[in-house]
């Protein structure tokens, strides 16, 4: 309970003013899902919509709906367009306690991995901006518990209730379904399970056609479609560039320079960007929106948990079940799939933020790893205090950073002419 109340604590204070500005997206769903829970149709007149279409950008209707709902109840407001973001993101930090203890069979760190999602940076700012994906990591991370309990128990009843999560959290955020498939996949051959093996095979693979299927509804690819790394025309500028080479036979330019290396060469780039010291360390990646100045995803103080972590996961936990190491790894993989395969914004801080969930597991075996060694050794301890002390200052940091610097950084990608809007919205309904 401690440490949701942190977690709640941390979101919810001050969400009217930080952070700065109303985003368009966050107007959208606020006042948009208002109407839309009234009346049922949208402002194109769609009857019960599942999603919402801005300019080809088809968002899942979900956060329109839970927004709208918390608006019409507590009146319409920046507040109430940010709080179920952030309380369902609060809820987080139990889903990811379930979720690793079920992995790992270790609730120290279950606990442990709810606590470094409480207070990482990265899901704080996508918590308290009105983001989908927040919502849709936390129905993710409940889809594969339940998932995980039906195979271990071969309950039935935990399986629809995996199903029926994964399908809200489809109505939140398109990446979630695909994210969910995949894990599933890995789960039928990393983990010991109770209920017969044709069984998962067959839920898994009807799954897959779905997915295939709805992938097909122009609602589902309609934004892949503008920002899938086959799109990016910077590559094709550049191999119009490397192709203009004299005295070179064309064969031999053509096996260097082909769409095949260089959209290869694009999407190695991208896949990789997300697990670069600057993006998880130093810089706090894309849209602009969620910028803080001077900050990183990650606290800088978490590398030395996340290195000890890896020796842990390999040493410890992979000496008891090797398949393990491989699962944590796969699920790490699979976390940025549909970061790594789009363009735009990249790397992009909300189509990775499935991500934070494998690091707040390696992260929290490495403080458990350090605890447990502590107990027999000064100099681990040594090193649990000067972690400490390091992190308390950094949290303190980015906290300031974020209430106080980040207001001035790039505002105009907030919108800040929105707060006024929304105030002028209000007082004429107040009016009314």
């Amino acid at each position: 309970m401690f440490v949701f109340g942190l977690a709640l604590a941390v979101r919810l204070i001050g969400l009217s003013d930080v952070p700065s500005g109303f985003h368009v997206d966050e107007l959208n769903s606020g006042y948009i899902g208002a109407k839309l829970v009234q009346t049922g149709v949208d402002i194109y007149g769609n009857n019960l919509a599942l999603y919402f279409n801005k300019f080809g950008d088809y968002r899942p209707i979900g956060i329109f709906l839970i927004n709208g709902l918390v608006n019409n109840i507590f009146g319409v407001g920046v507040y109430s367009t940010r709080f179920a973001s952030a309380f369902f993101s609060s809820l987080t930090v139990v889903a990811a306690y379930l979720l690793t203890f079920t992995l790992t069979k270790d609730r120290l760190v279950g606990l442990f991995s709810g606590i470094i999602i409480a207070v990482l940076p990265w899901h704080i700012v996508l918590s308290r901006a009105t983001s989908e994906g927040i919502i849709g990591l936390l129905l993710l991370l409940l889809t594969c518990f339940y998932y995980l309990r039906w195979m271990e128990t071969s309950r039935n009843t935990q399986l629809v209730i995996s199903l029926l999560l994964l399908l809200t959290g489809s109505m939140f955020y398109h990446s979630i379904r695909l994210i969910a498939v995949i894990l599933f996949v890995g789960f039928g051959f990393f983990i010991n399970y109770k209920v017969k093996k044709r069984l998962v095979i067959t839920v898994n693979t009807a799954l897959f056609i779905i997915l295939i299927l709805m992938s097909t509804q122009f609602w589902v690819k309609g934004r892949f479609e503008q920002v899938a790394f086959y799109k990016d025309d910077s590559v094709r500028i550049s191999i119009e560039n490397l192709t203009q080479v004299e005295g070179v036979s064309v064969y031999l330019t053509r096996m260097f320079t082909n769409k095949l290396v260089m959209y290869g060469r694009r999407l190695a780039e991208l896949s990789l960007s997300y697990f670069s010291p600057e993006f998880l360390f130093y810089n706090s990646g894309l849209p602009d929106r969620y910028f803080v100045p001077a900050q990183g995803l990650v606290y800088l103080s978490f590398i030395l948990p996340l290195l000890f972590g890896a020796y842990s996961l390999i040493h410890v936990y992979g000496a008891r079940n090797s398949k393990l190491v491989i699962l944590i790894l796969y699920i790490l993989i699979s976390s940025i799939i549909p970061a790594a395969v789009t363009f735009e914004d990249s790397p992009n801080i909300h189509r990775s933020i499935v991500m934070i969930y494998p690091l707040s597991i390696l992260i929290g075996m490495g403080l458990v790893y350090l605890i447990r060694l502590s107990r027999s050794n000064i100099t681990t301890r040594m090193m649990l205090l000067v972690f400490i002390l390091l992190f308390t200052y950094e949290f303190g940091y980015f906290l300031y950073r974020y209430t106080y610097n980040s207001p001035a950084h790039k505002s105009v990608y907030r919108n800040d002419g929105n707060m006024e809007l929304a105030s002028y919205v209000n007082a004429k309904l107040d009016g009314n």
